[in-house]
């Protein structure tokens, strides 16, 4: 049980907050979603901390613990993901200068998907290298990630064309890291 990379990301997010904190010029509509996006990977680097403790020690905590700190850190992967797909939208509305259609269809699913994964079972895998969470619940947040990164992907492929070139490398960047933590997860 390492925290290493937990680590890394907490000290990379606070340098990211650090810079967004001092840069001047007005704060707008996208400072108070990357805002949140920042507190809430916080909040969700931390409770992975607690599962990666919660779910290598079975038998020390109680299971009931340890289902609500899964239960928070996937609700909170799930989270971070909206809040970056929110944050990619309200930027391209800004730099279009228009509103952009919300899809209630697709809201409504990732919202059923939300309450899924809190009341579908979670399975823990046990292994001589380490335990990890497993089952359907955790089933449900790789099909959440993976709709809002197709999600992303499309918004940025239907209204992305007008971005600034440093915009766009920033969300393309992005994207595909929250793709390879998604895949390693």
């Amino acid at each position: 049980m390492v925290y290493k990379l937990q680590i890394a990301c907490l000290i990379i997010l606070f340098f990211i907050g650090f810079l967004v904190l001092v840069e001047k010029g007005k704060k707008g509509n996208t400072h108070k979603w990357f805002g949140a996006l920042m507190v809430t990977s916080f909040f969700q680097i931390l409770s992975d901390i607690l599962t990666v403790y919660t779910v290598n020690h079975l038998d020390k905590v109680e299971p009931w613990f340890n289902r609500m700190a899964h239960l928070v850190y996937m609700e909170l992967m799930m989270l971070v993901f909206f809040f970056v797909y929110r944050y990619l939208r309200v930027l391209i509305e800004h730099e279009r200068k228009m509103k952009l259609e919300h899809n209630y269809g697709f809201i409504i699913l990732m919202l059923a998907i939300h309450i899924l994964v809190a009341v579908l079972p979670i399975d823990y895998i046990e292994t001589p290298y380490g335990n990890y969470s497993a089952g359907l619940a955790a089933m449900g947040v790789y099909v959440c990630v993976g709709l809002y990164i197709v999600a992303i992907a499309v918004s940025f492929v239907l209204y992305g064309r007008k971005l600034p070139y440093k915009k766009k490398l920033v969300i393309v960047l992005a994207v595909l890291s929250e793709l390879f933590v998604a895949l390693y997860q």
